[in-house]
């Protein structure tokens, strides 16, 4: 099963050289490699500053492939994540598309194959972060589609599979159109969770097509047999630093584990070695 992570500099990293956290890199390496041992193949797409950041960590053997991200005219400032759109939009179906803080533990295979889409979980509509459609501040020209379904939940996309080539490029258009035509707006939540994960639902609702949560949220959200998922973790790591090491040093430890073949090409990374026992 083919998957793909994605790297983008923009917006935090203009004009900067590229770096990533400790715990960033480890659960990234983590994530790739989970993913290979459990019979899949996942690619790299990123950006030239994160590919030097790539490369001059010697890290390009994590993943099967690496493609140069094909960017878009878009506010990367308010739409941080629209890259693994654009990404999304380059690969072929069937495709899983995974965050670099996501590790699937155990293989999908027989799980997703009878699915035409699949995301971890669905999400409530928050008003403080779902808006209805006359929020958004659009240009003259744009019009939401009046078929679209704005009562529809929307899909956390940490993970996300689609199976269907035609519905992968119709999601992918109506949310780079979408990004593309969105007025300057300093809200830097609304406007990306629509784009990536309420149009979603919208499209496949539209197209009358089932999306399968692989997670009931919120009540499997701390069962973590087969996903892990740090999103909500990674405020409590970036600053308090004895969290921060316990959980590196827990990576360190899987890593060495279950893939020491690869572990053995990290152990002059400082990322790496300053957390081993």
């Amino acid at each position: 099963m083919n998957a793909f992570h994605c790297i983008c500099s923009k917006p935090k990293f203009y004009n900067q050289e590229f770096y990533m956290q400790d715990y960033q890199i480890l659960t990234m390496i983590l994530s790739a490699l989970q993913w290979r041992k459990n019979g899949g193949s996942i690619k790299l797409v990123l950006d030239k500053c994160a590919l030097k950041f790539i490369k001059d960590n010697f890290l390009e053997y994590i993943w099967n492939d690496i493609e140069l991200l094909k960017e878009e005219d878009i506010d990367y400032e308010m739409f941080w994540a629209g890259a693994k759109i654009f990404a999304l939009k380059s690969q072929n179906a069937p495709i899983a598309m995974i965050d670099l803080d996501m590790i699937v533990w155990n293989t999908m295979e027989d799980e997703l194959s009878d699915k035409k889409i699949a995301a971890i979980h669905s999400e409530p509509i928050i008003s403080n972060t779902y808006k209805d459609k006359y929020y958004f501040n659009m240009r003259r020209d744009y019009a939401f589609d009046d078929e679209f379904d704005w009562e529809v939940l929307p899909s956390n996309t940490a993970f996300l599979y689609i199976q269907d080539e035609a519905f992968k490029n119709y999601y992918c258009d109506e949310a780079i159109n979408f990004m593309k035509n969105s007025a300057k707006s300093d809200d830097k939540l609304c406007y990306m969770v629509f784009a990536e994960q309420r149009l979603l639902s919208m499209c496949a609702k539209k197209k009358d097509i089932d999306i399968d949560y692989l997670i009931e949220f919120p009540k499997a959200i701390g069962n973590q047999d087969n996903f892990t998922h740090i999103w909500g973790y990674k405020n409590v790591l970036a600053q308090n630093e004895s969290e921060n090491y316990k959980f590196c040093k827990r990576c360190v430890n899987r890593i060495i584990k279950d893939f020491p073949k690869e572990s053995a090409l990290l152990m002059d990374k400082t990322f790496f070695y300053k957390y081993m026992d």
